[in-house]
């Protein structure tokens, strides 16, 4: 258990002189594994990237980068640091964050290389999205599959038309 967004924004105003020494001692690592990245941009793009239709069952992409933004920015300071974000309240805890600059203070904490690799891996997640969804490939996929699909009903169904042709002709 850390420290709530209310208490570090008290103490970080409290510690001005001293900010080094304050942001250094809220400073819980300064690497995560790069599965727990991958995880991490994995489930962000998942939440941020797709829209169920109106019916709830066919989902669509559809991008929503400042939800992106505000999630990943939130996700760093909760993975590198000991404040306990609240997820309910997270756009609250933002402003919270950014209005007294901790915000700032923390990322560049992060090291740039960590930094740079989060950000590389979320890019990737996404443009996999893309290619596994939009490519010329996967579109020729999905139209293969949905083929496949049709033989099978159009079979199935010229399967019942026979057996049930065949047992009208037995009696």
């Amino acid at each position: 258990m850390g420290i709530t967004v209310s208490e570090f924004v008290n103490e970080y105003k409290a510690n001005k002189k001293n900010l080094m020494i304050f942001m250094k001692s809220h400073m819980k690592t300064d690497y995560i594994s790069f599965l727990q990245k991958d995880a991490v941009c994995k489930g962000l793009v998942k939440a941020t990237s797709y829209v169920k239709e109106e019916d709830g069952k066919r989902e669509f992409i559809r991008f929503d980068s400042v939800t992106k933004y505000l999630l990943f920015t939130m996700k760093l300071v909760d993975l590198y640091t000991d404040i306990d974000i609240d997820g309910n309240q997270i756009a609250a805890e933002y402003d919270e964050l950014f209005k007294v600059g901790a915000i700032e203070a923390i990322m560049e904490r992060i090291p740039e290389t960590e930094f740079n690799e989060f950000t590389s891996i979320l890019k990737m997640n996404e443009k996999d999205l893309i290619d596994n969804e939009y490519s010329v490939t996967a579109l020729l996929y999905n139209f293969k599959k949905s083929i496949s699909l049709s033989e099978e009903i159009i079979n199935s169904g010229l399967e019942a038309l026979i057996k049930t042709s065949e047992d009208k002709n037995k009696e």
